[in-house]
Formats: structure tokens, sequence, C-alpha cells
């Protein structure tokens, strides 16, 4: 009774902290994440949840062949293209009236200064068959068909998310944050990717998530929150340490080159 009541009083504290989206599981992620995984990418074949694993195989088995996913092997070989270069690729795009796109305010430019791992040709030759792959797949009626799993995976882990007071983390780092948008993912699994915002981006973070069958949302508190705040906390310290990139960078080379 008294852990009941502790935890009522924990919720209703943290009400006032609580974004008002929470998690959100965007169309837009689950097909890179879903490519790469059909592309045969490790970091995205992961995911524990046996029944979406199967209704990926099933629904995309016949486009296999398809140039999306032979050019993601050939980028994965010639380009190093992997793990956060798919999650940060999508956070500059939008699926708007069944056209897979960048977003209008989208800075390449800025985007590819710091993600080297894409060149514009690389890049817009993605995005360009990516669109060609959602239309040939229907991936539309995919995403929509698994909504039941999506909205089981939010109801848990927005549970979970009422305990985050994100005033105590402006307080932390000084200053009023940008509010961060919070992405979920079934295919990830134990991947997770802060998402900096380059490129006029989304900002925020993208998680891998459980079987929502098999856990409890006491047990995603302690297993989920951490890995949460942790890919939050990328953008959030790299924007307070950049004045001393230098600094760190000659630290960084001698330990790398086993100085110390």
């Amino acid at each position: 009774m008294k852990k009941t009541l502790l935890l009522f009083t924990i919720l209703l504290i943290s009400l006032k902290c609580f974004p008002q989206d929470g998690f959100k599981i965007d169309e837009k992620y689950e097909l890179t994440s879903i490519v790469a995984r059909l592309a045969g990418y490790p970091e995205y074949s992961q995911s524990p949840i046996e029944s979406y694993n199967r209704a990926i195989d099933s629904c995309f088995k016949p486009y296999l062949d398809h140039e999306m996913i032979q050019y993601m092997k050939q980028v994965r070989e010639n380009d190093f293209i992997g793990y956060n270069a798919i999650s940060s690729a999508a956070a500059l795009l939008e699926i708007e009236n069944g056209t897979v796109g960048f977003k209008d305010n989208v800075d390449l430019k800025d985007y590819l200064k710091e993600e080297t791992r894409w060149s514009s040709k690389s890049l817009l030759k993605y995005v360009r068959l990516l669109n060609e792959f959602y239309n040939d797949t229907g991936f539309d009626k995919f995403f929509a068909d698994n909504t039941p799993l999506y909205d089981d995976i939010l109801s848990k882990y927005n549970y979970v998310i009422q305990l985050i007071d994100f005033d105590w983390i402006e307080q932390f780092f000084g200053e009023k944050l940008n509010f961060p948008n919070l992405y979920l993912s079934a295919v990830n699994g134990p991947s997770n990717y802060a998402l900096s915002g380059l490129g006029n981006g989304d900002y925020g973070t993208l998680t891998g998530t459980m079987d929502p069958q098999c856990v409890n949302p006491m047990y995603l508190y302690h297993a989920s929150l951490p890995l949460v705040l942790h890919e939050l906390f990328h953008p959030l310290s790299a924007e307070l340490l950049s004045p001393y990139e230098k600094d760190i960078k000659v630290c960084g080379d001698s330990l790398w080159n086993n100085d110390f």
C-alpha cells in the first residue's frame, strides 16, 4: 500500500514535467529502420518483438531485390553507412501525402558538414529510392496494420516518461531547453540514438523498445529510463563542451595513441 501511494505521489509531482506529446512512433523512423534491417544491417536486426519480425519478413520478402535494398548494401560497404547515419538522415525527412522527402526547412549543407558518411549525391539518391520503396511496397498499409502494436508500446513507455523531471534537467544544464522529440522504434531493439537537430532535423532521442507483452511499466522504468536520458544528454552536453573542442581533442588524441 505504501509503495502504491509513493508511486502515485511521484506521478502527481512529475505531471508538471511530463512532455505533452510524450513518446511517438513515427512512420519515417520505422521505414528507414526496416529498410536497414532488410539490407542486413545487424544493428537494425535485433528487435525482440518476434511477432513484428515475422510481420516485416512476411510483408517485405518479395522486395528484397528492390533497388533501395541493394543500394543500402552498397553504401554500407562503400561509405560505412549504418547506426546513427540512418537515424540522423531520417530526422531530416517527412512523409506527406504518400511522398517521402526532405522537410521544407532542412539545411543539407549544415547536415553534411558534420555527417560525413553521407555525401550530397548519396543522400539524395537514398531519399529518392526510399520514396520509391515506400510506394512500391504499400508501406503505409503495413504501418497502419501494426497500429495496435505501436499503441501497446506507447501506452507502457508513456507511463514511464512521467517519471522524468524535465524541470530538474533544465536547472542542471542552467538554461531553458528546446523541448525534445521522443521517438520509439519497434525495429531497433537495444540500439538507441540521439537526434542532434543537425540541418534542422528532429532534435531528441530515438529509442528501441522491448516487447510490450513481456514487461511491466516499472521494469521499463529501471531498464529504459537511463537509456532515454543518456541519449537526450548527448546533444545537451555537446553544446556545453563545444567551446572546449580543441582542448578535448588534444586529450582524446593522447588517449587514442596510448600516451597515458
